[in-house]
């Protein structure tokens, strides 16, 4: 086990370090914000290109001879768009964002190229979906923003009532388990943005001025800082630490104490089962 700290900014990590993301779109958005100079994709950037390639495809209405699998039941823009704005689907909203920015989705493909180094020892960061991080590990991880924010009892219940209860709960559980998998690859150092917010329902609610508050936890209640434990409890009292640290953005601050809820319920057996 090791002692993993939360850092407030993501602009603390010094590279090298470690982007995770949900999505194969998320990682073409972290690449194109982040601009490194050298970068290095779990899985090589072929599928990210098709992935571009497909989406732009899709927005023009032109021939798709060969969808990425994850447009594959797309037949039109529209039908993005309705998963990025009703659903809240992570890579339809992701590549959504990207095509309000770039007038063509593919140009970014020789930007991809131009960046990629073969080796992850010439890297200044390291980019990967959570999928294939599975059994990784690295001093510094961030974790991108396409990770729906499951541990808000909002979107819990936004997909729930979306997905009803049985596949609800069993999206939940593997939303958790893709979350937890991220978040324990950092042995040192661990940064995260806000995610986004799973469908209409409650993005509109952050646009009115917040998703309703969780009950506060006092910071005299928090974990010790000190002992042994598992990756799981080193990254709540990592979470503690920060939250003892004080003086954060009130938003950052209400994200923080939601994720240490999360993680606390997960660490418990019943967790699954809600």
């Amino acid at each position: 086990a090791w002692e993993t700290e939360v850092v407030e900014d993501p602009r603390d990590l010094e590279p090298p370090y470690t982007v995770l993301c949900r999505t194969n779109a998320g990682v073409v958005d972290a690449l194109v914000s982040l601009v490194p100079k050298r970068a290095y994709v779990y899985g090589g950037v072929d599928e990210l290109i098709r992935l571009l390639e497909d989406a732009e495809a899709l927005r023009r209405g032109e021939p798709r001879p060969n969808p990425h699998p994850d447009l594959v039941l797309l037949e039109s823009w529209d039908d993005l768009m309705v998963l990025a704005e009703e659903v809240g689907d992570p890579t339809a909203s992701v590549l959504a964002s990207l095509a309000s920015a770039y007038a063509d989705l593919a140009s970014l493909a020789s930007y991809l190229a131009s960046v990629v180094v073969p080796r992850e020892a010439d890297a200044e960061i390291v980019f990967s979906t959570a999928h294939k991080a599975k059994g990784m590990e690295w001093p510094q991880v961030l974790l991108w923003e396409d990770f729906p924010r499951v541990w808000d009892p909002k979107v819990r219940q936004v997909i729930l009532d979306r997905y009803g209860p049985s596949e609800g709960r069993a999206l939940l559980w593997q939303e958790e388990n893709l979350l937890y998998v991220a978040a324990t690859r950092a042995m040192r150092l661990l940064a995260t943005h806000l995610p986004i917010p799973w469908g209409r329902e409650a993005s509109s609610q952050r646009e009115r001025g917040g998703l309703e508050s969780s009950p506060r936890t006092p910071k005299e209640d928090l974990p010790p800082l000190e002992g042994p434990g598992d990756p799981l409890e080193a990254a709540k009292r990592a979470l503690a630490g920060a939250l003892r640290h004080g003086n954060l953005p009130p938003d950052l601050e209400e994200e923080l104490r939601r994720l240490w809820g999360f993680l606390d319920k997960l660490a418990r057996p019943s967790s699954t089962s809600d």
